[in-house]
């Protein structure tokens, strides 16, 4: 599901990527004390280094990019999280599909004010 749900975020630049952080700075704090930081910090890198070129649309994860994210978040919500937690972002993931089902996700982005300072920022106009 954390596949999918960065596929759903990867349409504007940097967008899968802010998606990304976002939820790798959740699993880091709902699993204190029980993160490898070996696992986590070679992909973090390689994020950070390219983040300002995708944000800039110099260059496009695609569907390639955004797959191995999710993938990755789902694999450190299984072996970092805790069963309530592992739970509750099931619960989430499973909530954020029905919804994007009915509603555009864009579309939700742009009338959420923070949550369309977030998207916007670090992107000119005229890369969306």
């Amino acid at each position: 599901l954390f596949t999918n749900m960065l596929n759903l975020l990867d349409l504007r630049p940097g967008r899968a990527i802010k998606g990304y952080l976002f939820f790798l700075l959740l699993i880091i704090l709902m699993a204190v004390g029980r993160v490898n930081w070996v696992l986590i910090t070679p992909l973090l890198g390689i994020i950070l280094v390219y983040f300002p070129v995708d944000l800039k649309a110099r260059a496009m994860m695609g569907d390639a990019g955004s797959n191995v994210l999710g993938l990755t978040l789902g694999y450190y919500s299984i072996i970092f999280l805790s069963l309530p937690y592992r739970i509750a972002v099931l619960i989430f993931l499973i909530a954020m599909h029905i919804y994007t089902e009915k509603f555009s996700l864009t579309w939700t982005i742009e009338r959420v004010p923070l949550l369309r300072l977030i998207d916007h920022a670090g992107r000119s106009r005229e890369n969306g």
